[in-house]
């Protein structure tokens, strides 16, 4: 559980400070109302694209009714695959989740069927050696 215990103004933007219940752990959200930014030190929505609880509750101080669209990676909205093609036009079916899983699943029989080629050709070289050893021998 988390409040917040302060909020500064400080010129262009607000520090909220963030405590957690039953700890002495503090954090400092940083919100620009003017093009409506959210930084927390954490930086998970920079890393992996989601907002942290801290950013959360702030939000809910705010009284946000939706996340704002600085909070929505394109990766997480409905025309993703369009985004990144537009950034990788010369490759855009490097993109395409089914080619790529089709592929992956390909390399793997293929090594699959070489490693029982593998197998199966040792064995009859063993068999053909030891046959081959006996009508000499």
């Amino acid at each position: 559980m988390l409040r917040i215990e302060e909020c500064r103004e400080t010129g262009m933007c607000y520090v909220y400070t963030v405590v957690r219940y039953h700890s002495s752990a503090i954090g400092h959200v940083l919100y620009s109302p003017s093009c409506v930014k959210f930084r927390y030190y954490c930086q998970r929505i920079e890393s992996i694209g989601l907002a942290c609880s801290h950013i959360l509750v702030v939000l809910i101080l705010l009284d946000f009714n939706e996340l704002p669209s600085c909070l929505i990676l394109d990766r997480w909205t409905k025309n993703v695959k369009e985004v990144i093609r537009g950034k990788y036009l010369e490759s855009s079916t490097y993109w395409d989740f089914h080619l790529l899983t089709k592929y992956a699943r390909l390399v793997e029989v293929s090594g699959q069927v070489v490693t029982m080629l593998i197998v199966t050709m040792t064995s009859t070289l063993f068999c053909y050696n030891y046959s081959l050893g006996s009508l000499v021998g």
